[in-house]
């Protein structure tokens, strides 16, 4: 499995986050993955 294309991560910003939080996760799905069944991504 490869990627095309440049490698670059989004930038991103959240508002109105509550004081206590102390991490975000971020999940995506691609249903266009080689893999017959799509991949989850995650970071």
């Amino acid at each position: 499995m490869g990627y095309y294309g440049g490698n670059l991560s989004l930038q991103l910003a959240w508002d109105g986050v509550p004081e206590v939080s102390k991490s975000f996760v971020i999940t995506l799905y691609d249903p266009d993955a080689p893999t017959g069944s799509g991949w989850w991504h995650w970071w």
